[in-house]
């Protein structure tokens, strides 16, 4: 793809430009650069995460406020408020050229292109009407003067329907562009309302018109007769901005009610199917091929597919560097506008992370310490990678644990490595240069996984259970306890006094651990599944569980522990891999699922867990660790690596 470096919008990098990929101190405008001063494109490509950070994308600058993008053929049309009319070649996505344009008098706020001219709905300056046959020289060809202010205007044949804000909806016979003739109109109810409910959008099927009226919801109305349209139902919604229709279905972008999908198969009943809850408030909405784009103010763009309408899937994950206010997708490719311009990107791209390091061994788990990425690479040992840099990780040391290192948890500059048939071998980084040995415990099972809390390391051992050490000495670890289960411990985590085991079919076990010579059982919660993995935070449980083969119910089980003794489950989040481990960052879940990638859910309400963007790996995916944007991802096949994900705090 191009990078702003290349000057792709004509802007002029720094004296020492281009910058290479991934590298610090940007030669590029500012405004092509993190705030870590690392190239734009090199850390999250256009601002976009999809699927996976593969996605490409281009961004550009355009006058005014950008409001509403239609893509026709290889041209895309931009509204861009006080700046009027933009026409962009987009033949090739990856290097848009503008072709033209022309300013209009009032604010371009939606365009409609059919049959060689652009309608622009302009505020209190109505509809204009546009020859774009020659795109590098639009004409004005007229104007319609409307009640009120033109929010939308939608065309079919040489009829214009023009939805006139505080007003209703007008018909336009543009038969002759230059001399528009009024057809008829609706004042719809809410138009005398104050303050007025304001009428934004339309969509044309057949001699139906379906407009989004806000707080009034959908009005369905016959345009059969144009001279006098009749309103034949209205469909509830919370705050109604945008609709776009796709066979027997509308979809709506809803405000804060995020995305509606209605039956509109009876058009006289036509109704609700299905509401799917967004972040931020959903302002415009495009379909194509079965997907959905959705443009919200706060989170960009939402993409889902709707191969089954009344069950929207989250599909990807789009950041925009301003308040995405329209919205085309086609062609495989989302068009996205807002105050800082235009974004194109592909949502087709193979998933390709934004780095990759190779370990000798499978790599089994991963931990973000302070001196870099720790990585348990199986029989490869361990694996210490400095991440200065994160799309460009650099081997510092290795070293051989003798098993099969399955676990690693870092405290300062000690590794605790879960080596299998080793037992708990303690690693040292305390010269910053090599990793040094300080000493091991051999435990009585397989030790799977470990998390250390105060002067204990707790260890996930397998058939022998839970493992209490006293690693006060790193140098000679002492066995404190031991916690015998019916069934193999495969990882545990620990809040306090109390630590939560999880394991094939031992469900969650919750133990205190107050005196580690003699632990107690306080409460055995039953998941139906096998449980894998688990995390702790604000007095939740998150237990990933999967069945031991393909296809088996698998997913994340969100648990309430306020009251360790009496365990509640509030809510499960379903994948289609098999989920292997779960962590837990600032109110949201990175699900390892297996052959199924990376998840990225939201759980403030534990209630309705919501996925926000998934990440696929060709191998299979065993455990994550997070630092700011960025998961550090364990895989067998791929060893460490590296993502950059968007759309998270």
């Amino acid at each position: 793809m191009t990078s702003a470096c290349d000057d792709p919008a004509g802007k002029s990098p720094g004296p020492e430009a281009p910058c290479e990929p991934g590298t610090l101190d940007c030669k590029c405008d500012s405004g092509d650069c993190h705030e870590d001063g690392r190239c734009r494109q090199d850390i999250c490509v256009a601002g976009v995460c999809g699927p996976t950070d593969g996605w490409t994308g281009w961004e550009t600058n355009i006058l005014g406020d950008a409001n509403c993008v239609r893509v026709v053929g290889t041209l895309a049309y931009v509204a861009a408020g006080d700046s009027g009319l933009h026409i962009f070649d987009v033949a090739d996505p990856t290097s848009p050229r503008r072709e033209g344009g022309l300013d209009t008098p009032g604010l371009a706020l939606r365009v409609t292109v059919l049959g060689g001219r652009a309608y622009v709905a302009d505020s209190h300056s109505g509809m204009q009407i546009i020859d774009v046959s020659v795109p590098s020289a639009p004409v004005l060809l007229g104007t319609f003067a409307v009640q009120s202010s033109a929010f939308d205007v939608a065309v079919s044949g040489s009829t214009a329907v023009i939805a006139d804000s505080n007003w209703g909806i007008e018909t336009v016979d543009v038969t002759n562009p230059a001399v528009p003739v009024s057809l008829g109109s609706l004042t719809l109810p809410g138009h005398d309302h104050v303050p007025p409910i304001f009428t934004y959008a339309i969509a044309l099927a057949g001699d139906l018109a379906f407009v989004a009226q806000a707080t009034a919801g959908v009005r369905v109305i016959s345009i059969a007769d144009p001279r006098a349209p009749v309103l034949l139902t209205t469909i509830a919604t919370q705050l109604a901005q945008d609709i776009v229709l796709a066979g027997s279905y509308g979809y709506v972008a809803d405000g804060e009610g995020g995305l509606v999908v209605v039956d509109v198969a009876s058009p006289a009943a036509s109704h609700a199917v299905a509401h799917l809850a967004t972040v931020g408030f959903a302002s415009s909405v495009s379909w194509s091929d079965g997907r959905i784009a959705l443009a919200t103010d706060t989170a960009g763009v939402e993409v889902f597919d709707v191969a089954d309408p009344v069950s929207p899937e989250p599909y990807g994950h789009l950041d925009t560097s301003g308040e995405a206010s329209g919205v085309d997708l086609t062609d495989g490719y989302v068009f996205t506008v807002d105050g800082g311009g235009m974004t194109i990107a592909s949502i087709l791209e193979p998933a390709v992370p934004d780095a990759r390091y190779a370990t000798a061994g499978l790599a089994y788990d991963v931990f973000r310490g302070d001196a870099g990425v720790y990585v348990a690479g199986g029989t490869g040992g361990l694996h210490l990678l400095d991440v200065a840099n994160p799309v460009l990780p650099v081997a510092i040391d290795t070293w051989n644990t003798q098993g099969t290192a399955q676990g690693v948890f870092v405290v300062g500059d000690l590794a605790y490595v879960a080596d299998g048939v080793e037992g708990l071998q303690i690693i040292s980084f305390a010269d910053g240069v090599s990793l040094q040995w300080m000493g091991s415990i051999d435990t009585d099972g397989d030790a799977k996984q470990v998390e250390v809390s105060g002067s204990r390391a707790y260890v996930a051992d397998g058939a022998g259970g839970l493992q209490i050490v006293d690693i006060t000495d790193p140098e000679t670890p002492a066995l404190l306890g031991t916690v015998d289960t019916d069934y193999d411990v495969l990882d545990v985590t620990v809040s306090g006094h109390t630590a939560f085991l999880v394991g094939s079919a031992l469900g969650l076990l919750t133990v205190d651990v107050t005196d580690p010579a003699n632990p107690t059982t306080l409460s055995a919660l039953p998941l139906g599944a096998f449980t894998r993995g688990v995390a702790y935070a604000d007095n939740r449980v998150y237990v990933a569980f999967s069945g031991a083969t393909v296809g088996q119910p698998s997913g994340v089980r969100i648990v309430d522990v306020a009251q360790p003794a009496s365990p509640i489950i509030l809510g499960t989040y379903e994948t289609d891999g098999r989920a292997q481990n779960v962590v837990v960052s600032l109110g949201y879940l990175y699900v390892a699922d297996g052959s199924g990638g990376l998840h990225v859910v939201e759980v403030r309400d534990p209630t309705q867990p919501w996925v926000v963007a998934e990440y696929p790996t060709t191998g299979f995916l065993w455990n994550v660790s997070v630092a700011g944007h960025f998961a550090f991802r364990a895989s067998s096949v791929q060893g460490m690596e590296v993502t950059r994900v968007c759309g998270v705090p």
